[in-house]
Protein backbone atom coordinates (compact mmCIF):
# COMPACT_ATOMS: atom_id res chain seq x y z
CA UNK A 1 0.00 0.00 0.00
CA UNK A 2 1.42 3.37 -1.01
CA UNK A 3 -0.84 5.64 1.00
CA UNK A 4 -3.73 5.68 3.46
CA UNK A 5 -5.68 3.27 1.23
CA UNK A 6 -4.87 0.79 -1.55
CA UNK A 7 -4.45 2.39 -4.96
CA UNK A 8 -5.97 0.55 -7.92
CA UNK A 9 -3.93 -0.20 -10.99
CA UNK A 10 -4.74 1.53 -14.28
CA UNK A 11 -7.22 -1.08 -15.55
CA UNK A 12 -9.07 -1.19 -12.21
CA UNK A 13 -9.27 2.59 -12.20
CA UNK A 14 -10.64 2.54 -15.79
CA UNK A 15 -13.32 -0.01 -14.83
CA UNK A 16 -14.31 2.13 -11.85
CA UNK A 17 -14.50 5.25 -14.01
CA UNK A 18 -16.63 3.45 -16.59
CA UNK A 19 -18.95 1.96 -13.94
CA UNK A 20 -19.44 5.38 -12.34
CA UNK A 21 -20.11 6.94 -15.75
CA UNK A 22 -22.68 4.22 -16.57
CA UNK A 23 -24.34 4.74 -13.20
CA UNK A 24 -24.70 8.48 -13.84
CA UNK A 25 -25.40 8.50 -17.59
CA UNK A 26 -27.29 5.29 -18.27
CA UNK A 27 -29.35 4.28 -15.26
CA UNK A 28 -28.77 4.81 -11.54
CA UNK A 29 -28.45 1.08 -10.84
CA UNK A 30 -26.53 -0.60 -8.02
CA UNK A 31 -22.81 -1.26 -8.53
CA UNK A 32 -21.05 -4.41 -7.31
CA UNK A 33 -17.25 -4.38 -7.02
CA UNK A 34 -15.64 -7.83 -6.72
CA UNK A 35 -12.17 -8.97 -5.73
CA UNK A 36 -10.03 -10.14 -2.87
CA UNK A 37 -6.93 -8.86 -1.17
CA UNK A 38 -3.98 -7.85 -3.31
CA UNK A 39 -1.39 -8.54 -0.60
CA UNK A 40 -0.95 -9.83 2.92
CA UNK A 41 -2.51 -7.48 5.46
CA UNK A 42 -3.85 -5.12 2.80
CA UNK A 43 -7.40 -3.93 2.48
CA UNK A 44 -9.34 -5.73 -0.29
CA UNK A 45 -9.32 -3.77 -3.55
CA UNK A 46 -13.15 -3.49 -3.71
CA UNK A 47 -13.01 -1.36 -0.55
CA UNK A 48 -10.81 1.13 -2.39
CA UNK A 49 -13.08 0.83 -5.44
CA UNK A 50 -16.10 1.64 -3.25
CA UNK A 51 -14.36 4.76 -1.96
CA UNK A 52 -13.46 5.83 -5.51
CA UNK A 53 -17.03 5.18 -6.73
CA UNK A 54 -18.40 7.33 -3.91
CA UNK A 55 -15.98 10.14 -4.82
CA UNK A 56 -17.20 9.82 -8.42
CA UNK A 57 -20.78 10.45 -7.30
CA UNK A 58 -22.24 6.95 -6.83
CA UNK A 59 -24.26 6.96 -3.57
CA UNK A 60 -22.95 4.68 -0.83
CA UNK A 61 -26.27 2.82 -0.62
CA UNK A 62 -25.94 1.87 -4.32
CA UNK A 63 -22.55 0.14 -3.90
CA UNK A 64 -22.01 -3.45 -2.78
CA UNK A 65 -18.64 -5.13 -2.47
CA UNK A 66 -17.48 -8.74 -2.54
CA UNK A 67 -14.08 -9.20 -0.94
CA UNK A 68 -13.41 -12.95 -0.85
CA UNK A 69 -12.82 -13.85 -4.50
CA UNK A 70 -9.39 -14.59 -5.92
CA UNK A 71 -10.35 -15.40 -9.52
CA UNK A 72 -12.87 -14.56 -12.22
CA UNK A 73 -14.77 -17.74 -11.39
CA UNK A 74 -14.99 -16.76 -7.70
CA UNK A 75 -15.99 -13.19 -8.69
CA UNK A 76 -18.98 -14.75 -10.46
CA UNK A 77 -19.87 -17.30 -7.75
CA UNK A 78 -19.65 -14.88 -4.81
CA UNK A 79 -20.92 -11.90 -6.80
CA UNK A 80 -23.96 -13.83 -8.07
CA UNK A 81 -24.88 -14.75 -4.48
CA UNK A 82 -24.88 -11.05 -3.54
CA UNK A 83 -26.85 -10.14 -6.66
CA UNK A 84 -29.49 -12.81 -6.00
CA UNK A 85 -29.77 -11.63 -2.37
CA UNK A 86 -30.73 -8.20 -3.74
CA UNK A 87 -33.09 -9.62 -6.39
CA UNK A 88 -30.78 -8.73 -9.30
CA UNK A 89 -30.77 -11.15 -12.24
CA UNK A 90 -29.41 -8.94 -15.03
CA UNK A 91 -26.23 -6.88 -14.86
CA UNK A 92 -24.07 -4.62 -16.94
CA UNK A 93 -20.75 -6.49 -16.80
CA UNK A 94 -17.90 -3.97 -16.84
CA UNK A 95 -14.59 -5.72 -17.37
CA UNK A 96 -11.46 -5.33 -19.50
CA UNK A 97 -12.14 -6.33 -23.09
CA UNK A 98 -9.48 -9.07 -22.98
CA UNK A 99 -11.27 -10.73 -20.02
CA UNK A 100 -14.86 -10.36 -21.27
CA UNK A 101 -15.27 -13.88 -22.70
CA UNK A 102 -14.09 -15.57 -19.49
CA UNK A 103 -15.99 -13.21 -17.18
CA UNK A 104 -19.27 -13.40 -19.10
CA UNK A 105 -19.10 -17.22 -19.26
CA UNK A 106 -18.49 -17.34 -15.50
CA UNK A 107 -21.50 -15.12 -14.70
CA UNK A 108 -23.69 -16.88 -17.28
CA UNK A 109 -22.89 -20.22 -15.57
CA UNK A 110 -24.24 -18.67 -12.35
CA UNK A 111 -27.53 -17.83 -14.08
CA UNK A 112 -26.88 -14.10 -14.37
CA UNK A 113 -28.00 -12.37 -17.59
CA UNK A 114 -25.86 -9.46 -18.68
CA UNK A 115 -25.26 -6.55 -20.96
CA UNK A 116 -21.58 -6.74 -21.92
CA UNK A 117 -19.71 -3.48 -21.35
CA UNK A 118 -16.06 -4.09 -22.22
CA UNK A 119 -13.53 -1.39 -21.44
CA UNK A 120 -9.76 -0.88 -21.40
CA UNK A 121 -9.22 -2.05 -24.94
CA UNK A 122 -5.61 -2.66 -25.80
CA UNK A 123 -4.17 -0.69 -28.65
CA UNK A 124 -1.59 -2.23 -30.88
CA UNK A 125 0.77 -0.26 -33.00
CA UNK A 126 1.87 -1.73 -36.30
CA UNK A 127 5.52 -1.18 -36.97
CA UNK A 128 6.32 -1.21 -40.65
Amino acid sequence: MNGPYPLPDKSTYQRREFAAWLHKQWQPVPVLACGGRTGEGEQPLPVAMRDLLERAGVPENMISIETDSRSTHENAVYGAAILRKHGVSTIALVVEARDMLRASASFRKQGIAMVLVPCAYRQFRIIA
